[in-house]
């Protein structure tokens, strides 16, 4: 996974200045034929002028005066509205691209990735790589107040396994969910101030064909990982929390009746 440096690009204005001065013509052409015209007949009624044809040429050569004029004034005052934005500043990252998995010349595959931040610091990444034969989920972990990322990890080798979900409690324990390739829906967990993931844990049974685990921890500590799994006939929702300073999650309840259909659970 790589994290790229972006700028952003300053707004454009994407009609065409001719055409705006054109209609802005167009469009005063009208009032100022009806103002030349007022004058043209006040002109007439007060006998200022004692050649009617001076006059209509005059009429004709007020008309494209005034629309003249009417329309720059509108021109600027539209240019001024239509005028690009202001550039934002350039944003630039303050570390380089970090490479954690790069195998494409390999045949690789690599999806799914997801990232969190402990408070102290700690950055945990966590993505599925696919070798062409086998899926399987990696993570790897930049310390606290260090620029490097250590080596990624297979969370687990002895199997295939895919969709992966992290988190991370306020003590900076890192919690990863996923699903095994026979429907089991397992964890490990990183505790705070440690380099290495605990065991593997299985959530659910291979029985109970279950999927799709969200994790989230609670600001006491205590995590939790909800799922959905099928029960011969209905699929439901289940969960199960590890309370805080724990090693162990608790039995799974049913958040959700047979009945009901549950999928595609979140939890925050």
């Amino acid at each position: 996974m790589s994290l790229f440096a972006g700028r952003s690009e300053p707004a454009r204005s994407r009609f065409p200045v001719k055409y705006l001065v054109r209609l802005t013509f167009l469009a005063f052409r009208g009032p100022a034929f009806l103002l030349s015209r007022g004058l043209f007949f006040r002109s007439c009624l007060r006998g200022r002028d004692k050649d009617a044809h001076a006059m209509i040429v005059g009429r004709k050569i007020s008309v494209q005066a005034i629309t003249a004029l009417l329309a720059a004034f509108a021109a600027v005052v539209l240019l001024a509205v239509a005028a690009p934005a202001a550039p934002a500043a350039a944003l630039d990252w303050s570390l380089p691209a970090t490479v954690l998995s790069d195998d494409r010349d390999l045949g690789f595959f690599v999806s799914g990735a997801q990232v969190v931040v402990g408070v102290d610091g700690a950055t945990t990444v966590v993505w599925s790589r696919n070798d062409g034969f086998t899926n399987n989920v990696w993570a790897s972990t930049r310390p606290a107040g260090s620029g490097t990322f250590g080596g990624a990890v297979n969370l687990d080798a002895a199997q295939s396994t895919g969709n992966p979900e992290v988190a991370v409690g306020v003590d900076g324990a890192t919690t990863v969910v996923w699903t095994a390739d026979n429907s089991i829906v397992q964890a490990r967990t990183r505790p705070a101030g440690s380099d290495t993931f605990g065991a593997v844990v299985n959530l659910t049974a291979p029985t109970q064909v279950a999927g799709d685990p969200q994790v989230a921890v609670g600001v006491d500590g205590a995590t939790t990982v909800v799922w959905h799994r099928w029960d011969g006939s209905n699929d439901i929702v289940q969960a199960r929390t590890r309370p805080a300073g724990s090693d162990t999650f608790g039995a799974a309840v049913n958040l959700s009746a047979p009945e009901q259909g549950g999928e595609y659970p979140q939890v925050a």
